[in-house]
């Protein structure tokens, strides 16, 4: 195995989508709209001598979602080209001509631009909170904003890897649109079966929800643990269940991928 192919591979990844532009204009985009709610819960305070704890935790819960929204979807539109855009333009068939495996070249695209989406995610979050920091006079930055953005970086982990298998099938848009489906599908199958799901009467919309939930990783339960972790609250849940099915869930999501990948025409 050719390391250094490999490593020239990875940070091809950041050059390919840098000349996108997305990556610019969604923290553009999102830095607008933390201007936005910041403008918007200073209007609610000055109503007021002092900020109520309650304005507080909507602000950050209101930042929160607007990070990991934009995040989520910057992972799904990266997602769906990083390897897709190489077969459509023939640059797969060079690649895989070098010493470098399918599943190691397939791997390294989703990890670079992994780490492209999780750059602009950091970048984001650290600048919203300096505002909101500067606004409201409190220092609100901690551990448990870092242990949540390690968190929901596994959302977008799954995120880009659930658009580059549908990138395999459907086009671009198709594959975007479709993605986009999956991630809510899978996040309120997961809200209904958090609990201990109950199998007896169960219909086959149920049947089907409960599948989605077992089957693939739990974007769900991984965001409201993150969510957790970034309002300071505790988590309830049993942590190496949830574990486990990641790497199983995940691992078998990157196998299917793989299969997805080498079944398409690369070499035409």
């Amino acid at each position: 195995m050719n390391f250094q192919v490999l490593k020239t591979l990875f940070f091809n990844t950041f050059q390919k989508e840098l000349r996108s532009k997305a990556l610019l204009f969604f923290f553009f985009l999102s830095l607008t709209t933390i201007l936005g709610v910041n403008a918007v819960f200073s209007l609610i305070s000055s109503f007021t001598d002092q900020i109520p704890t309650f304005v507080g935790e909507y602000k950050l819960s209101a930042l929160y979602y607007i990070v990991s929204i934009w995040g989520g979807i910057l992972g799904i539109i990266l997602g769906v080209g990083c390897i897709k855009s190489d077969m459509n333009f023939g640059v797969a068939q060079q690649i895989i001509a070098f010493p470098v495996r399918p599943f190691m070249y397939m791997l390294v695209r989703i990890l670079g631009t992994w780490v492209m989406v999780n750059a602009y995610y950091l970048l984001t979050l650290i600048t919203a909170l300096i505002i909101f920091t500067v606004t409201d006079g409190k220092f609100i930055i901690g551990l448990n904003i870092f242990y949540s953005f390690c968190i929901f970086s596994i959302v977008i982990l799954i995120s880009i890897t659930l658009a580059a298998f549908f990138s395999m099938h459907f086009t671009k848009i198709t594959s975007f649109i479709t993605t986009i489906m999956f991630y809510f599908i899978i996040q309120g199958c997961n809200s209904l079966f958090i609990t201990t799901p109950t199998y007896q009467n169960m219909e086959i919309a149920s049947s089907i929800g409960l599948a989605f939930h077992l089957i693939f990783p739990r974007i769900g339960v991984i965001n409201s643990i993150s969510n957790s972790l970034f309002m300071g609250r505790g988590i309830q849940l049993d942590l190496l269940p949830q574990i486990i099915h990641f790497f199983v869930s995940y691992g078998l999501l990157l196998f299917v991928l793989f299969i997805s990948f080498k079944k398409r025409d690369y070499e035409s």
